[in-house]
């Protein structure tokens, strides 16, 4: 058996959820880093850390070849509309209102910008679409990997998504528009 990793799906939070349910110690992480190891002498495979995990970092596969595939794959669909999706539905079940996500599916065709804030408890996705961009496959879509439906009206096609000189999202701004 074999644990894999994928350190590009984790978060980086203040704290790491399977580190501290690890029952052999095996998952460490380094709160001034934020960085997780794990000491594969100590794994004894028993899937709290895959359970616990709200980002699915964890895998455990059966060999390193396995590891090899399975990290190959994942580096693959990386770049595709549904990777950048799930991470979307993936940050948000823990988000602080109004947190921006900048840098996710800025190649899915149609888009032209994108900011995924929680309002009122509720799911808003604002996009700047360009020609050819599809509302209603695009909330169809969401509705698959999403764990609650997110309602039509709450995907808001805006002309721009206003943003400081630094780059960051107005929210108040964005916030005024809906």
């Amino acid at each position: 058996m074999f644990l894999y990793v994928d350190y590009d799906a984790c978060q980086h939070e203040p704290s790491c959820k399977a580190a501290e349910c690890c029952p052999t110690g095996a998952i460490t992480y380094n709160a001034e880093t934020r960085k997780i190891s794990v000491n594969k002498e100590l794994c004894n495979f028993c899937g709290e850390c895959l359970k616990t995990c709200p980002y699915a970092v964890f895998h455990i596969v059966e060999n390193e070849a396995e590891a090899k595939r399975l990290d190959e794959k994942l580096r693959q669909t990386r770049n595709t509309f549904e990777y950048y999706l799930k991470k979307f539905f993936q940050v948000t079940k823990n988000i602080i209102p109004y947190r921006e996500l900048e840098g996710y599916l800025d190649d899915f065709p149609g888009i032209k910008d994108i900011a995924v804030l929680l309002v009122d408890d509720e799911l808003k996705i604002f996009i700047v679409p360009e020609n050819g961009f599809d509302k209603a496959k695009f909330v169809e879509f969401a509705n698959k990997l999403a764990e609650q439906p997110v309602p039509a009206n709450n995907v808001i096609l805006l002309e721009q998504i206003p943003r400081t000189k630094t780059g960051k999202i107005h929210f108040s701004q964005i916030l005024g528009q809906t």
